[in-house]
């Protein structure tokens, strides 16, 4: 975006401005990956959006990218979370406070996740998920193997992922989708 196109900026506030970019992503929203993701339960609670932004990104200033991410008018109106009650609703308000993460991006295969069919987390036949009885694990309903895998540490099978492993961004999109 340029400067003559958003004549409200002023250079030297030093405040991105971020401008929503209408984008399909292949992986979400098309044909190839459709089954997997109604089998896995996350058809429509995965979304991606792109914005653009008018200033270089500086890694030193990340919170300030960030915090200036959530605040932007045009990301208010734009970005949708999933609620707990199952439905997209835009952000609508502004945050006050992030929390940044550093997380690996060494696994770049799915090949990862091969494990939970080794130790039958997941069934050979379809890849469908092993249920089991339900448990609580803080705010969580544990109702299959792989939450357990992800989320309670005392699961006899929660260390075929080592601390690194979990570190790592997919494992995180994983886990957060769960």
């Amino acid at each position: 975006m340029s400067h003559n196109e958003n004549t409200d900026h002023d250079a030297t506030s030093g405040e991105y401005r971020f401008q929503a970019i209408d984008k399909k992503f292949e992986s979400i929203d098309g044909k190839q990956n459709r089954d997997c993701l109604i089998k896995w339960g996350m058809r429509g609670k995965l979304r991606a959006n792109m914005y653009i932004f008018d200033q270089p990104f500086q890694e030193y200033n990340s919170r300030k990218f960030i915090l200036e991410f959530f605040k932007d008018p045009n990301v208010l109106s734009t970005l949708k979370m999933f609620t707990k009650s199952g439905e997209w609703q835009l952000l609508g308000q502004s945050v006050h406070d992030v929390r940044i993460e550093q997380l690996n991006t060494n696994i770049l295969s799915l090949d990862f996740f091969d494990r939970l069919l080794d130790n039958k987390v997941v069934r050979e036949n379809g890849g469908y998920i092993r249920k089991c009885v339900e448990e609580y694990k803080d705010e969580f309903i544990i109702s299959d193997e792989l939450r357990k895998v992800l989320i309670m540490d005392e699961f006899e099978n929660y260390d075929m992922f080592s601390e690194n492993d979990r570190k790592e961004f997919i494992f995180q999109k994983q886990k957060d989708t769960k």
